[in-house]
C-alpha cells in the first residue's frame, strides 16, 4: 500500500499511474476479504449484491 501512495504523490508525472484502473488494480489485493462495517452495512445471508461483490473480488487480475 505504501508503494501505491508514493507512486500517487511522486514529483515525476511519469511515475504516478497513468490511468485509474491501474490505481483500482493496485489497490485490488487491499480490498479483497474487507469485513462488513459494523453499523453501516450488515449484509443479509444469500443477498445478491454482496455474492456477486465476492465473486467478482475472487477473480484474477491483469497483476496476478
Amino acid at each position: 500500500m505504501a508503494h501505491l501512495l508514493h507512486s500517487l504523490l511522486a514529483d515525476d508525472p511519469s511515475a504516478r499511474p497513468s490511468t485509474a484502473a491501474d490505481v483500482v488494480h493496485a489497490l485490488l489485493p487491499h480490498a479483497r476479504h474487507a469485513p462488513p462495517l459494523p453499523g453501516f452495512h450488515t449484509p443479509t445471508p444469500n443477498a445478491p449484491f454482496p455474492l456477486y461483490a465476492t465473486a467478482v473480488s475472487l477473480l484474477p487480475t491483469d497483476g496476478d
